[in-house]
């Protein structure tokens, strides 16, 4: 039963982008599994958190989840944070005294997830501010990487869903402020996966030159640290969608005959 519920959990994990509701569904059923393998009660906790509050923006699911979660003995710390996430989506929270202040900045960018679920980038902007504002305070290594987390979990939300103008311009302002934070706080790995990801948000506002520029970095980075096939791959899907992005914009602009011949070599690089 406990391998059954750990299963569960990354099996959630792996659907929970793509159906977010369905997950939250499962979640509910499986819940009485947990007093079976207390054990996996503090993951299953942070999986409900993700989903109810950062990606359905429903701060009474999480609420009703907390309350269900903590009858099935979950870990006080992640039970306290996720609740910390809904009370802040909701509008105002006191942070409970036993959470670290990397917690405190992971929750804020939890509920910021879920405004821009909802639709309102100035709220999840205004978390994100208070959650920088806590991280510097704080002094701490771990809300540094918390805070340089939240901004790519937020980018990253963003970009695979709606555009909008508001969207948009925080999702930009997210995607700069992980990597420039990771540059501080992180690894080579954790720059070069910023890299990537200022490449795809860049894609998705159109901005081909600067798409280009980050996913360049990304395949430089990799090659100067000797990185493994995985981060190599996706720095070149990186540069690859840039570079295909910037041909056609290329060809859009090439008068007359030669245009033709430009869109003939670019569905040859489409379809090679």
């Amino acid at each position: 039963m406990t391998c059954d519920v750990a299963q569960l959990i990354d099996r959630a994990w792996n659907d929970h982008a793509a159906d977010p509701a369905g997950v939250a569904a499962r979640l509910e059923t499986q819940l009485p599994l947990l007093s079976q393998a207390p054990e996996h009660a503090a993951a299953f906790t942070r999986l409900a958190e993700h989903v109810l509050v950062g990606h359905l923006g429903d701060a009474g699911a999480m609420d009703r989840f907390a309350a269900a979660i903590a009858g099935a003995g979950s870990d006080d710390v992640a039970l306290a944070r996720a609740r910390l996430s809904a009370a802040l989506l909701r509008g105002s929270a006191t942070a409970p005294a036993q959470l670290r202040p990397a917690a405190i900045v992971g929750a804020h960018g939890v509920a910021a997830c879920g405004q821009a679920s909802r639709g309102d980038a100035d709220a999840a902007r205004r978390l994100m501010q208070s959650a920088q504002v806590l991280a510097r305070e704080s002094g701490d290594a771990d809300a540094l990487k918390a805070l340089a987390a939240s901004h790519h979990n937020l980018a990253a939300q963003i970009e695979d869903g709606p555009r909008s103008e508001a969207r948009d311009a925080l999702m930009m302002e997210s995607a700069t402020a992980s990597r420039s934070t990771w540059a501080e706080a992180g690894t080579w790995v954790h720059i070069e996966r910023a890299d990537h990801m200022l490449a795809l948000c860049a894609l998705a506002v159109g901005d081909t030159a600067r798409a280009v520029a980050h996913a360049q970095s990304c395949v430089a980075i990799c090659e100067a640290n000797d990185a493994d096939a995985f981060e190599r791959f996706f720095a070149h899907e990186a540069l690859a969608r840039a570079a295909v992005a910037a041909m056609r914009a290329l060809a859009n602009q090439v008068p007359g005959e030669d245009r033709a011949r430009c869109e003939s070599s670019l569905r040859k690089v489409l379809s090679s």
